[in-house]
């Protein structure tokens, strides 16, 4: 049997954060999209179940546009259950305007709440709060010779603090046994083991949304074999559009259009690294453990790094311009040899983020982040600028000058008040201001 885990799609979201108001409109109806598609897969790839593991939505105040998208996702696709554990971001307004919820939804709350699925898979959940936080993880009984998922949204921890809400802490779920922890709450793919039997996920958000959530983002496909008691799980890169933070060592660069050479470079055919997917992995114990034989609950359980050949999943939709030739023509991924396991290669579609580092000269270098951001536009979907280069003095050079420039270098870096960059960036606008050139970055 087939489940999709997801969590922290955060539909709605403003997505105000260094866009224009168009296109965080644009965004906006991306996110939503985006989980249409999710469905819209796991209904081509016979997929039982969907397990939305927290903040499903990101504000108190839904969009009928973003409430309607759901509900009719939902109820056109009764074929698959939808498993929805409410996050921090997420209110009861979603769920109170509805006099009944479809037969295919199941929702939790603060106790915890079991549905079996199929013959052998059982899927609890538990909604952490201030009052049961103390109480919530001694309170989990589950069935040994079942399947066991667990849902939760919080933050993961091996200690934490007791009086803390949506805090998991992780080793008090030992030998409940679970095989399948289905955690929300962090952005980014996240596993671990919960004891010899069971493994803990966070799948990461469906769309990263600004440039603290760069990479690949999508969902965690899991293949549950209930005769056996074993579950593959398989991440599944799956966003729209993605995020990427490039550094630049710009050193030595004196105009701004050789920086821009320089970025471009650095651009051409560049690969990010980012996690390795996770590929065919059984949930359980080591391949040690598997090759040992080692049983529990009546299941044998392992992992194992071979991949699935001939998957109908490997035709999960990829970027239309996912890889772009010389002279923008799409080139299929298969075919690219550049992108290694764990990389990715940045496209057209993607949102960058450029990091100038390195040296610069004090009196050569002067950055016009707006023309590089400009130059740069045309060929992303959104373009960031960040200076975070290091000016470089030579005092050596004004010791013996008695012109105003040397004596305008030597009060400066006199004044002791002033940090190291402070004095050299106070230089180097004053340098620019008395060859009477246009002062930029200077506030």
């Amino acid at each position: 049997m087939r489940l999709i885990h997801c969590a922290d799609l955060h539909l709605d979201s403003g997505m105000r954060s260094n866009l224009s108001k168009e296109k965080a409109r644009e965004r906006k109806k991306e996110l939503l999209l985006t989980f249409q598609r999710m469905v819209d897969y796991a209904a081509e790839h016979a997929v039982s179940a969907i397990l939305i593991a927290g903040d499903l939505f990101d504000t108190r105040q839904i969009s009928a546009t973003a409430r309607h998208a759901v509900w009719d996702a939902v109820c056109s696709h009764s074929e698959i259950t939808f498993f929805y554990l409410k996050g921090n971001h997420d209110t009861e307004h979603f769920l109170a305007e509805r006099e009944t919820l479809p037969e295919n939804f199941k929702v939790f709350g603060t106790e915890w709440i079991s549905y079996p699925l199929g013959e052998r898979i059982v899927i609890s959940g538990l909604e952490l709060s201030e009052e049961n936080a103390g109480s919530a993880f001694h309170s989990l009984v589950l069935r040994p010779e079942a399947f066991n998922i667990v849902m939760l949204h919080g933050q993961e921890t091996k200690t934490g603090a007791r009086d803390k809400a949506q805090i998991i802490r992780l080793r008090e779920l030992k030998h409940k046994g679970i095989d399948y922890l289905a955690l929300g709450h962090v952005h980014a793919y996240k596993e671990g083991k919960v004891d010899a039997r069971g493994v803990w996920c966070y799948p990461g958000c469906l769309e990263g949304r600004g440039f603290d959530e760069c990479g690949e983002h999508g969902f965690v496909l899991l293949d549950v074999d209930e005769e056996a008691g074993t579950c593959k799980r398989e991440f599944m890169p799956f966003a729209g559009r993605r995020l990427w933070e490039v550094p630049v060592d710009v050193s030595g660069c004196g105009q701004t259009t050789e920086m821009l050479e320089r970025v471009r470079e650095a651009l051409c055919g560049q690969t990010m690294e980012t996690f390795e997917p996770v590929k065919g992995m059984l949930c359980g114990q080591t391949e040690k453990d598997l090759q040992e034989g080692q049983m529990f609950g009546g299941k044998t359980f392992g992992h194992s790094m071979s991949e699935r050949q001939g998957s109908p999943d490997e035709s999960i939709p990829a970027y239309p311009d996912r890889i772009l030739g010389e002279s923008g023509e799409t080139v299929s991924s298969e075919n690219n040899s550049e992108a290694l396991p764990g990389q990715c290669v940045i496209t057209g579609r993607d949102l960058i983020k450029i990091i100038l580092t390195g040296g610069l000269d004090v009196e050569a270098a002067q950055i016009d982040l707006e023309y590089l951001r400009k130059a740069l536009e045309p060929d992303y979907y959104f373009v960031k600028i960040s200076d975070e280069t290091k000016l470089r003095v030579d005092t050596n050079r004004f010791l013996l000058d008695e012109s105003l420039k040397g004596e305008f270098v030597r009060t400066v870096m006199a004044a002791e008040e002033l940090s190291e960059e402070e004095r050299a960036a106070v230089i180097r606008c004053g340098l620019r201001a008395i060859a009477g050139e246009e002062v930029l970055g200077c506030d």
